[in-house]
């Protein structure tokens, strides 16, 4: 808690800072993670596992996956059953193919549906080539966005936020300004 996670480099895999698979808690408290880089998931990347984040900055980061995939997550990426928990947090000037921010695939195996809570954040000036300037969300799994700013994002597609999943989104308190869809639709948020 209250470190410093930046510069780090995984060019030839996921998650430069931090890397969790199945099972696995992380928690964060007033921590920064700035300018790390990988294929998918810049600074963090999680599979079936869990992420509380309290009070940390995302500065920076960049998922640069190969020339035959998509990066994906520029600050974060989380797949399968995760459970994303985040609070008093901002991610900016990250980038990625989908999801500039932090993208959230996530899928469930017929157990408690993956949950994805972010309150008092903001996303600011993150930018992806394809969907999801700020945050990207494609799959079955559940959306609690609460008190939450999307600044100056851009995409083609979903300038703020692209929303698209089986399950419920609830957006609360929500603050869109200056977002912008390039070649799309949805210079806030897309859902669907």
């Amino acid at each position: 808690d209250g470190c410093e996670l930046s510069s780090l480099d995984a060019d030839e895999g996921s998650g430069a800072a931090i890397y969790a698979q199945t099972g696995a808690t992380v928690s964060a408290t007033g921590t920064l993670f700035a300018s790390n880089t990988a294929q998918s998931g810049g600074a963090v990347y999680l599979q079936n596992a869990s992420f509380t984040c309290t009070g940390c900055t995302f500065d920076s980061n960049e998922a640069t996956a190969s020339t035959h995939s998509l990066a994906l997550g520029g600050a974060v990426f989380a797949t399968g059953e995760s459970y994303l928990s985040l609070s008093g947090s901002a991610f900016a000037s990250n980038q990625a193919d989908v999801g500039g921010g932090l993208a959230w695939a996530p899928t469930s195996s017929g157990g408690d549906v993956p949950e994805l809570q972010i309150t008092g954040s903001s996303f600011e000036s993150n930018a992806s080539s394809t969907r999801g300037g700020g945050l990207s969300v494609e799959g079955t799994g559940s959306v609690v966005l609460s008190d939450i700013t999307f600044l100056s994002n851009s995409s083609d597609t979903g300038g703020g936020a692209w929303l698209s999943t089986d399950d419920s989104i609830d957006v609360q308190r929500a603050i869109l300004c200056g977002n912008s869809a390039t070649d799309g639709d949805g210079g806030g948020l897309y859902v669907e």
